[in-house]
């Protein structure tokens, strides 16, 4: 079989209508493209292998072979991903997979199919491959078609909102699988509404920045007890550098460090502020896809607690109490006039004596 690239939607920011077009949930789960043949394959967007992350998707082997799917994997809770379950499904060793099965069964939330049998429809019209679709996985257990709407967008946008979705896909009824692309007959339809100032997250720019439905990383909707701790990232993206956190009021405060952080006093390293991240972020470990922010792998090198000295908004010493790294350090913010804001985030991190 021909192996596929998942068919990208174009990001808008309006919702609208049309008797031409329907309108189905954007899940956040994780976008997986499934080959059937005398085996189940399912491919991450990525190109992961996830058949044995998921067993329970075995159960497609009672369609035709040489078929393939594409839709999201999902764990649900109170109706919406739960991603928390969903990143732990993605590491539980294969001899506890019959235990999650029990507390956290995924659901393939499928919404195209690409081949049935061995035939293309890639061509055909999106409406003729889903009603190809919703005959094919009719009485699975944890196979379910998507459901959409049709015209009212602007109304089912609404909808999704309230019930807490920040997307919603649109898909002109008339449109073409194409592999690997960004269509404008696929629409993401994004809520952008910004909050009050008053209520702004401290993670907003995070959030923006990452779609949860592509990245394993974490959304930051844990809580996670708060104590003084510090973790240092190996982050292999463009260029390899170090990513230093500090958790502070309930994120973990961000620097990127090009050359790493200084073992021997007196060495200074520039280090640029970033966008706070969760406190589960310091646990992260994985690889960002293609495409998305910060795209590469991300290793843990160092990790263990601070104890503060000072915090001032140009300076900010600490001790660091790692397994690879100890003693004392300062971040010096570097005194800018630029009115660049990247000039403006530069700080001198420094290993101190003592």
């Amino acid at each position: 079989m021909k192996l596929y690239k998942p068919m990208l939607p174009k990001k808008v920011k309006s919702p609208f209508s049309s008797e031409d077009w329907v309108f189905e949930l954007q899940w956040g789960g994780i976008r997986a493209i499934t080959y059937i043949s005398s085996e189940v394959n399912i491919r991450s967007s990525d190109q992961q292998e996830l058949k044995d992350c998921f067993p329970e998707l075995e159960e497609l082997l009672t369609l035709p072979a040489s078929t393939v799917l594409d839709g999201e994997i999902v764990i649900l809770k109170d109706g919406k991903t739960d991603q928390r379950a969903l990143e732990n499904r993605l590491k539980t060793p294969m001899e506890n997979r019959n235990v999650a099965t029990a507390s956290s069964p995924p659901t393939y939330i499928v919404f195209d199919v690409l081949e049935k049998a061995g035939e293309s429809l890639v061509d055909k019209p999106l409406m003729l491959r889903k009603q190809i679709l919703q005959r094919m996985v009719q009485g699975l257990r944890y196979t379910i078609p998507s459901i959409f709407a049709e015209g009212n967008g602007e109304t089912y946008f609404e909808a999704a909102v309230k019930s807490g979705f920040t997307n919603i896909i649109g898909k002109e009824k008339n449109s073409k699988y194409e592999s690997g692309f960004t269509s404008e007959k696929w629409l993401e339809i994004r809520n952008d509404q910004q909050p009050q100032k008053e209520t702004e997250s401290p993670l907003q720019e995070y959030v923006r920045k990452r779609d949860f439905g592509r990245t394993s990383e974490p959304r930051g909707d844990e809580t996670i007890d708060e104590a003084p701790r510090f973790v240092i990232q190996e982050h292999q993206a463009r260029s390899l550098h170090y990513d230093f956190r500090l958790s502070r009021d309930g994120v973990l405060k961000s620097w990127a460090v090009p050359k790493g952080v200084p073992l021997q006093p007196g060495i200074r390293r520039l280090a640029v502020e970033t966008e706070d991240h969760p406190l589960e972020y310091g646990m992260f470990e994985g690889v960002i896809p293609k495409g998305e922010y910060g795209a590469g792998i991300v290793k843990i090198w160092d990790k263990g607690s601070y104890r503060l000295k000072i915090w001032h908004d140009d300076k900010i010493e600490f001790y660091l109490d790692g397994e690879r790294v100890n003693g004392m350090y300062a971040l010096v913010k570097l005194k800018k006039y630029s009115q660049r804001k990247q000039d403006q985030n530069q700080w001198l991190l420094i290993r101190m004596k003592g």
